[in-house]
């Protein structure tokens, strides 16, 4: 596995120019089912010296929902071990746009995560460090994620290059809202149908 390369964002950044960019929905790296795997068990031996250990992923502001069966459920809080949905809007140019709406062709893409994508993403609410969700990801999938340091980074790493998370050096502290069922203002998303699947209702001390 070719190791990533991280980018972080100071706390100090003003966060509308660092989330101002619209997430682009087409983008062909975005591929986040299968990263967090692997089939050899590794102990988290080492974790104090990886350069993310005491850095904080965060999600940005996207629509996402729960939806199904708790699978894992860590008894965390914001955690809840069920699968998550994402809702992101497809960028369409003036031509493709008209293109678009004359063939009535979807506006958003609609992304479910795995399970450990799932969790990963439920975790990584601006208040635990790397370190700190390493250890609740090892617990929970054991050597299926291993080597979890590594796995967790690449994930993190991916879904950062889709615009969908951040690492920033201090606790987010509600600086902008990450909870579930919010359109972010720069984007735009149909009406759900009355008999969708999706639940965004808070969990008790969840971070909005």
């Amino acid at each position: 596995m070719v190791s990533p390369q991280f980018y972080t964002t100071r706390s100090n950044h003003s966060h509308g120019s660092t989330l101002g960019n619209s997430l682009d929905a087409n983008a062909s790296g975005m591929d986040l089912d299968g990263i967090l795997s692997g089939d050899t068990m590794e102990e988290l031996a080492g974790i104090e010296h990886h350069p993310l250990v005491n850095q904080y992923p965060c999600r940005t502001p996207v629509w996402w929902a729960r939806t199904g069966d708790v699978h894992k459920d860590p008894n965390l809080r914001g955690v809840s071990g069920r699968r998550i949905v994402l809702r992101i809007p497809k960028q369409f140019g003036r031509i493709e746009g008209k293109i678009a709406s004359i063939l009535r062709a979807p506006r958003e893409l609609r992304r479910p995560l795995d399970g450990m994508n799932s969790m990963l993403w439920e975790l990584a609410d601006g208040s635990r460090t790397f370190g700190e969700i390493c250890q609740v990801m090892n617990e929970m999938f054991r050597e299926t994620i291993a080597p979890v340091m590594q796995r967790t980074a690449a994930a993190i790493q991916q879904m950062m290059n889709n615009n969908l998370m951040l690492v920033i050096e201090e606790p987010l502290l509600g600086r902008w809202f990450i909870g579930p069922g919010k359109t972010p203002e720069h984007q735009v998303l149909d009406e759900l149908p009355d008999d969708h699947a999706y639940d965004w209702s808070l969990m008790e001390n969840e971070t909005p």
